[in-house]
C-alpha cells in the first residue's frame, strides 16, 4: 500500500479516531471532575509558550477511507 501523503509502502496504515470537535481545556476538567464526583486543584496560569491555542484530531482520512465518523462526546 502506497501512502498518498509520505509516498512510503508500509502494510498498514495508522489512522487518527479521535472528536474532531475541539473541547475547552475547562470543559475537559469539568468532565473529569464530574466522573470522579471530586474537584479538582487547579493553579490557573497564563498561556505558556509551548501550549496551543486550539487542537482537536483530524480524522479527515479515517472518514475518507472507511466512512467512520467517531462521534463520542467528552463525557
Amino acid at each position: 500500500m502506497t501512502t498518498e501523503s509520505t509516498n512510503t509502502i508500509a502494510p498498514f496504515r495508522v489512522f487518527n479516531i479521535g472528536n474532531n470537535n475541539p473541547v475547552p481545556l475547562s470543559r475537559f476538567i469539568e468532565a473529569i471532575e464530574a466522573a470522579m464526583s471530586k474537584q479538582a486543584a487547579k493553579n490557573m496560569l497564563p498561556m505558556q509558550s509551548s501550549d496551543v491555542p486550539l487542537t482537536y484530531a483530524d480524522i479527515d482520512d479515517l472518514v475518507d477511507e472507511y466512512g467512520f465518523n467517531p462521534s463520542t462526546s467528552i463525557e
